[in-house]
């Protein structure tokens, strides 16, 4: 309801103004300058308190710039018939060509409630306009803060760059006054924060932020459901999170997953000095992306550092999909299969490679025909009774849910509908975040073994021998030759056949050669 000020002389009309204007608005009446620091939506002033109070009344009006505070001119026709020129001026001082308006007593019901609801339509209109602008500003603000947030993932080499980097730049928004990374641990459901940024440290060492789906504070409410959880007052709330929020100047709260496809890596949490600070959509939504960008950052970090980590934590599960692709082929094929190796594709979809013991590749392009979820099989060659097959999926397949958890897989076998799958991770990966993951994709996913142990390192030396002992003399000549002699630059320096000439050899001959040494240089580098 809108609060309305009346600001006249008090006389029986104040009295009867004010028991009438109560039915319809709420009400406040004032006898001098202190009724004007209360809030309010509209005033009503006569020409006595005008005189008296000019200043504090335009002050006031000028106060709620740009939003308009309306003032209502109440005057008696014979005053308006006596007006003098002084008087005129001081009304546009208060005026000041904005859209206040004046009526003359006696005042008639229905005119006054007109005059006072379109006043206050625009006070509402110019409200909306300001929230409008401060959005927007707001959210200029933090695609900013975004963007160098951006930056800093890039620059970020460790999950714990990424965390506190993203703390620190969210701090930089106006009114976020704190922020803080956490996550829920393999052994407790509690919510453990892992960076933080601004003046909670006290805070963070007070409370405990415990995961479930009926958990006030908004840390554990997100961990727990996966959503964004909004808290518009903390002065609503009694817990004991939020009494100890209100003494550290928290007025409201927002926890947004951070996430990359099914795999959840905790939650952000950002704390503002004013209540409702994250009541707009957009604001919301831009947050919610952050998380995303958070957790896709945090992937590409751990998948590094599962590659270039010595020591590693060796997992294996057994994923029960009796109707997958792999399970029927070993269910019509009767042969053994090993997993070879997946190629990321331009367009973000992935390759596998799978090489079974079968004379009867046939079969297994049938199944692929007859596969859901299949986008195609293809016969790559055959060798040493192994025929190697390239297949891409229509969806998530488990090696590739493997990867986008930041770990890779070292074997995969199917028994009975049954997956058995081995991959390895860095050696202090989060392991229940892992197998929760898993199992959120997959039902009848578990994990059966886990062992760490250091991963293989081959010198430069020993790669280099274990080449070269791979090639013969006319391998090795052809394959630096061509090297030297320009064959591989672009536009090339050298053809085939002129490379072929200088051996004195023929150019079939030379392609052979370099074909061979390519083949067992890539065995090289990518087996594993």
């Amino acid at each position: 309801m809108s609060r309305v000020l009346l600001f006249t002389e008090a006389d029986e009309n104040r009295r009867l103004l004010a028991e009438w204007l109560s039915t319809e608005y709420d009400v406040a009446v004032g006898d001098d300058a202190t009724a004007l620091d209360q809030e309010f939506d509209l005033c009503i002033v006569d020409r006595a308190m005008l005189s008296r109070h000019e200043e504090a009344l335009v002050a006031r009006k000028e106060g709620e710039n740009p939003v308009l505070l309306p003032y209502l001119f109440v005057i008696s026709q014979r005053e308006l018939d006596r007006l003098g020129p002084d008087l005129w001026k001081r009304i546009d001082a208060v005026v000041r060509n904005r859209v206040d308006e004046l009526i003359t007593a006696p005042i008639k019901k229905a005119e006054l409630k007109g005059r006072l609801d379109n006043l206050l339509n625009s006070r509402a209109l110019s409200v909306e306009l300001r929230d409008q602008r401060d959005a927007l500003r707001t959210l200029d603000r933090l695609n900013a803060v975004i963007r160098s947030i951006d930056q800093s993932l890039v620059r970020a080499s460790t999950r714990e760059d990424i965390e506190q980097a993203v703390c620190d730049r969210l701090v930089e928004v106006d009114r976020y006054v704190a922020a803080w990374v956490g996550t829920d641990s393999a052994t407790s459901r509690d919510v453990t924060p892992r960076a933080a940024a601004g003046d909670i440290d006290d805070y963070l060492d007070d409370v405990t932020a415990s995961a479930g789906a009926t958990a006030s504070d908004p840390a554990g409410r997100t961990v727990a459901t996966g959503e964004a959880t909004v808290v518009d007052d903390v002065a609503d709330h009694d817990e004991p999170w939020a009494t100890s929020a209100a003494d550290h100047g928290i007025a409201s709260a927002i926890a947004v997953p951070i996430v990359y496809e099914d795999t959840r890596y905790g939650v952000v949490v950002i704390y503002a000095d004013q209540p409702s600070a994250f009541e707009e959509t957009d604001e919301v939504a831009v947050l919610e992306e952050l998380g995303e960008t958070i957790g896709h950052a945090i992937t590409a970090a751990e998948s590094k550092r599962a590659l270039l980590t010595d020591r590693v934590a060796e997992l294996e599960f057994g994923i029960e999909l009796s109707e997958s692709f792999l399970a029927q082929v070993a269910d019509r094929t009767d042969a053994p299969f090993e997993f070879t190796g997946m190629v990321s594709t331009a367009d973000g979809s992935y390759l596998e490679y799978y090489s079974v013991e079968t004379n009867d590749p046939e079969t297994v392009l049938e199944v692929g025909e007859e596969a859901a979820r299949v986008d195609h099989v293809r016969h790559v060659g055959d060798h040493g009774g192994e025929a190697l097959f390239e297949m891409a999926f229509s969806d998530d397949h488990v090696v590739q849910a493997v990867a986008a958890l930041g770990g890779r897989t070292t074997g995969l076998t199917v028994t009975d509908g049954v997956h058995r799958v081995t991959a390895e991770f860095p050696h202090d990966v989060d392991r229940h975040a892992i197998v929760e993951a898993l199992a959120a994709k997959y039902e009848a996913a578990t994990l059966r073994a886990q062992r760490e142990r250091e991963r293989d390192r081959t010198s430069r030396q020993e790669l280099w021998e274990s080449f070269r002992d791979r090639l013969t003399d006319q391998q090795w000549s052809a394959l630096k030759t061509a090297y030297y002699a320009g064959f591989f630059e672009w536009p090339r320096s050298s053809t085939g056949e002129e490379v072929a000439d200088s051996l004195d050899i023929s150019a079939p001959t030379f392609h052979e050669h370099l074909r061979a040494a390519q083949n067992k240089l890539l065995m090289v580098l990518l087996e594993d």
